[in-house]
């Protein structure tokens, strides 16, 4: 019990991040006629915009944001992370971890029921895991589980979980959707079916999927809510979620003013048009889980290149990004990792980081051969080992058809036509992106990536990367370390080396960490951020 003191303790460090979750107008808390004697008033359809169809919502095929958001509601996991910062029973009643931090067991609650009506027990549980481990899944989520080697049912409701080696970042991991438990009973039916047809125990089930249209999850009528951190101990209140596809921020905006949604994730243009109307309410978190950055295709030349990544990150104006990009609703982030999480130093970043000098960076390029040889304005190779002479220093960014991700891309030409560099921009869905990405057939991206535990940086950057195309042992070895270390206070001292090693090598380049903000109808009521900026649903009542 010693090993899992310490591991808990390192999510209590967690818990001090979470103050940026700042309500900017209270949720109303009602109309006369929302509630009875014995509390708010059930029904109603909370409408939700997503901006693309998820490809799957099966948590062992997808590691799309979008699918995520809606699996959240179907999935019931192991675990939630409380307003403490520490990890909490969900499906999980009480676990231990063996002296060495290798094993896990885990005692189920008796009683929950997947929706097809089968029960969830431990059989239930190693099911789940088991068909992740397996490489015939091909699981995108895989790497979340680390080390882990075997997931075995030891009695109806006791799940044992080894690890090759300690692993503090599981109890996180295994409260995302991603590793949501799913219905044996229903993966065996419909097979690769499932991931249209999805069968979890949380408190919304699928009803309908209309592509390129809606996905529709009805109320589950029988769901205990568990959760120390939710005010309603039975059903979601509300009839269901209907996640409407609108691509085209403006037409969200004309959605949820025209009430054909209710709840709307805010972009950062459009905050000031609600933020003193009465007839909305808006949360708003600083402190976050994301950062964004720039990532290369390290097997090309010239991003393979940690120098030539560096001038090409001081030639990026951050500020710039913040401000055209974002409204001002971000914080510029020098380092590679969110501003939110535990062991996030700005002291790191403000040594090490990559901030914008123009002049600087135009002499970089100069020094390392990308020149404007022929006096037309623009740069091109020039005595570069590798590099035919006189080839245009002219890239492309890629990104996903997020309004935001495109202005990062138009600021990033922008910055880079002033110093005499050509950058096109390529927009493709993110489902098709990160299938592509492993081909190595690009230049560079801009990405955004969310996760509230340090392992957020093994998941990118461990061998051989996220989209398979990096590695550097160097740095593994730094990220094994702190993946292992059962220590927290130096666990995060490895994670702080692990920041620091990134910004030398100018791995990534970041420029920001984006602030949450979300908008809702003035009659929608108890809608909050919890700790881990999901939102509460299964709370939301509607008032007048």
């Amino acid at each position: 019990m010693k090993r899992l003191t310490m591991w808990l303790s390192l999510l209590m460090l967690m818990a001090v991040t979470l103050a940026g979750c700042q309500p900017v107008a209270p949720a109303p808390t009602g109309g006369e006629a929302a509630t009875t004697s014995e509390g708010p008033t059930p029904g109603g359809m909370i409408q939700l915009a997503i901006i693309e169809d998820p490809d799957s919502l099966d948590p062992h095929k997808t590691i799309m944001a979008t699918a995520s958001s809606i699996q959240a509601w179907i999935y019931d996991e192991l675990f939630y992370i409380g307003e403490d910062g520490l990890p909490k029973g969900l499906l999980a009643e009480s676990w231990e971890s063996s002296e060495d931090g290798t094993v896990l067991t885990i005692k189920l609650r008796e009683g929950r029921m997947f929706h097809d009506g089968t029960p969830v027990n431990a059989d239930a549980v190693a099911f789940t895991f088991n068909r992740m481990l397996d490489p015939a899944t091909a699981a995108p989520a895989k790497d979340q589980v680390g080390p882990m080697e075997t997931v075995t049912a030891l009695d109806e409701y006791t799940v044992e979980f080894v690890f090759s080696d300690p692993y503090p970042p599981f109890f996180f991991a295994a409260s995302t959707a991603y590793l949501g438990i799913i219905s044996p009973t229903a993966v065996e039916e419909l097979g690769d079916g499932f991931g249209r047809a999805p069968v979890g125990s949380g408190p919304f089930m699928f009803d309908e999927w209309i592509s390129s249209s809606q996905i529709t999850l009805v109320r589950n009528p029988d769901y205990v809510n568990v959760r120390e951190d939710r005010t309603n101990k039975g059903a979601p209140y509300a009839d269901g979620i209907v996640f409407k596809n609108i691509p085209e921020v403006g037409t969200r905006i004309a959605a949820l003013e025209t009430d054909e949604i209710n709840i709307l994730g805010l972009s950062r243009e459009s905050v000031p048009q609600f933020m003193d109307n009465p007839d909305y309410s808006i949360i708003m978190a600083e402190d976050t889980a994301s950062f964004n950055f720039v990532e290369f295709n390290y097997t090309r030349a010239p991003f393979d290149n940690p120098q030539f990544r560096r001038a090409f990150g001081m030639a990026i104006d951050k500020e710039a990004i913040v401000l055209g990009a974002y409204s001002g609703y971000a914080t510029i982030n020098y380092n590679p990792y969110p501003t939110g999480n535990p062991g996030y130093d700005p002291a790191i970043g403000e040594e090490f980081g990559m901030k914008y000098d123009p002049e600087a960076a135009a002499a970089m390029f100069d020094e390392l051969g990308w020149r404007d040889v022929d006096g037309d304005g623009m740069r091109e190779a020039d005595g570069i080992e590798g590099i035919e002479d006189g080839t245009p220093a002219a890239w492309t960014c890629w990104t996903y058809p997020f309004d935001i991700k495109q202005r990062e891309c138009e600021i990033i030409q922008a910055n880079m036509a002033d110093l005499g560099i050509e950058i096109s921009i390529q927009l493709t869905d993110f489902g098709t992106m990160s299938a592509e990405m492993p081909k190595g057939e690009f230049d560079f991206d801009v990405m955004r990536w969310t996760w509230n535990e340090p392992v957020i940086l093994s998941l990118l950057f461990k061998c051989p990367g996220w989209k398979q195309l990096f590695c550097d042992p160097a740095l593994d070895e730094i990220l094994n370390a702190a993946d292992t270390e059962m220590d927290p206070v130096q666990r995060l001292e490895y994670v702080k080396e692990a920041q620091q090693y990134i910004l030398e090598q100018a791995i990534v380049i970041p420029f920001t960490s984006d602030w949450y903000m979300t908008a809702s109808r003035a009659n929608v009521n108890d809608l909050r951020y919890d700790a881990t900026f999901g939102l509460t649903l299964e709370d939301v009542w509607f008032g007048e």
